[in-house]
This record gives C-alpha cells, structure tokens and sequence, in this order.
C-alpha cells in the first residue's frame, strides 16, 4: 500500500463535509489524497454569493451547474494538493426547462449528459463502472478509502457507497490489501442505527482549515455562508465530545485490515480509536447540538 487516503464522495462538498479534518490532518503527516467525485454534479443548490455575504439564487440549467460545481470542487481539491477524480454518473434529478426533471426511464437526456453512462442509481450494478472503479483503487494502492454510509437517507450517497463497496471487493480479489470505512452521516429519520460509530480521527486544530475547504463549495450553502458552517461545527464538536476529544471525524469498518499487511499512521490511528465494548455515539442524542 501507498502513503495515500482514497475519498469517493457523492457530490461536490461531500469529501470535504464527511472527511475534510481526517484528510487534513494525514496530508500534513505526508500522505497523498486521492480525491473521487461519483456523480457528474447536475444538481443541487445553486446560489452565488453577494457582496453583503448574501447567497443569491441562480437558474442554471443541468450543463451550466455541472460546470459551476466542478470549478468550485476543483478549487477545494486545491486545498487538499490534488485534483478531483470525476466519476461522472448522473445525478438522478436536474433543472429542466419545464421545471424539475428526473433521470429515469424514457425521460429526455439532460443536456450535457451522454446517454451510455448509468445514473448513480444503478451504477453498481454496472460491471464497466464497477471494473474502473476497481482499477482505480488497484492504481492507487490507498492505505485506506472512505465513503458514504449505508445507513443513509440520501439515496445518492447511498448509491454511491453500493458503488465503491462492490469495487472494493473486486480489488480485493485482485490483491488489495487497504482497509474501507464509511463515515457516519449523523442523526436521520433512519433511527439510532444512522448515530453509531466503532472508531473516529482525533481533528483537533483542523476544524476551521475543513471549514475553508467546505466553503469552496458556497453555492451550495444557506441564505448566508455561517448558518451552513455553524451546523456542521456543531456536529464534528459534538462528536468530538462523544470520544473524549475535541473534534472528531467518525467512521464504521467495512471489513478488518489484512492481518499480513503493515498498519500505516492513519490506520494505526483508526484501529487504536476503535470502541472496544459498545459502538461511539450510542448512548449520546443529537439534541444539543440544534
């Protein structure tokens, strides 16, 4: 394995949202970051910020936010000293003329979008999309890959992670030897299943540099840029104190590291936090930090 961390985020801002402080933190300590968007980023939020600091709302259509999202995800990666990996599945909704538009059967082809590429939906069920992801992470060699949860009311990210778990695998068979983790999404109509974690990265001193990271990708955020910020501060703090820190990045093990593999610093980190007894974040609600 390489001195290197894979991050395979559904959208644009996701990399930064779920894994930002662990990735910062072991790019000071010498890795390298694998940065992978998993869907072509046609949707979502679309806002520019004003001079008052004010988000304004923008029309664009399914090519226009495409290209908006990927120069605000090109600039994050800057941060992190890489450049993004764009997977490029379609998202499954899109800004059409008439309104709202989805991706499914016998819909028309958002513009921008080739029509041989499967939506994010069902591209693990896709073996040309599982195989380049495969090979993807046989080229990399990461010590480590993190993704989405299963435990997910976000469908894309789901889907993603049905994604990256069936590459995962098909590079294990091939000789892989890193670990995969899925963060942990937080509170969800999905119940406490969707609040537990086995192990988390200590990101104390890296909550404002991920915020910096984060805000790269403003058209996504609220009427103003600190109501998003301040809700997700108040999250990773949370789950800082859930472990005894100060700041946390929380994550659950696909599967136990190859026992005839070296353990690298961030793994040794990951497997020295995990919850020995009972899972982080059972006993501890969500309340206070709304």
């Amino acid at each position: 394995m390489n001195k290197k961390i894979m991050a395979v985020g559904a959208h644009a801002d996701d990399n930064e949202l779920h894994f930002g402080g662990t990735l910062l933190k072991y790019l000071d300590k010498g890795y390298e970051i694998v940065y992978c968007q998993a869907t072509n980023n046609m949707s979502g939020s679309k806002r520019k910020e004003g001079k008052d600091g004010k988000m304004i709302p923008t029309s664009f259509g399914p090519a226009e936010t495409m290209k908006y999202r990927k120069q605000e995800c090109e600039e994050a990666a800057k941060i992190f000293r890489t450049t993004p990996i764009h997977l490029d599945h379609p998202q499954r909704h899109y800004k059409a003329d008439s309104g709202k538009g989805e991706v499914r059967y016998g819909s028309p082809k958002p513009d921008g979008v080739p029509v041989d590429v499967p939506t994010i939906l069902t591209a693990y069920e896709d073996e040309e999309c599982v195989g380049a992801l495969k090979e993807l992470i046989l080229e990399h060699d990461p010590e480590v890959i993190f993704t989405h949860a299963y435990a997910e009311s976000n469908i894309e990210h789901y889907a993603t992670t049905r994604l990256v778990v069936k590459a995962y695998w098909k590079a294990a068979e091939n000789g892989f030897s890193g670990s995969l983790l899925m963060n942990v999404r937080g509170f969800t109509e999905l119940g406490r299943i969707a609040n537990v974690w086995e192990t988390f990265v200590d990101i104390e001193g890296y909550l404002e540099r991920r915020m910096e990271a984060v805000r790269k990708h403003v058209s996504q955020y609220p009427p103003t840029w600190e109501q998003g910020a301040q809700y997700w501060r108040n999250i990773i703090e949370h789950r800082g104190k859930v472990c005894g820190v100060k700041a946390a990045d929380v994550f659950n093990f696909v599967n136990d590291p190859d026992e005839s593999s070296d353990e690298g610093e961030l793994l040794s980190e990951l497997m020295r936090n995990r919850a020995t007894e009972s899972p982080w974040g059972w006993k501890r609600g969500w309340e206070e930090i709304y």
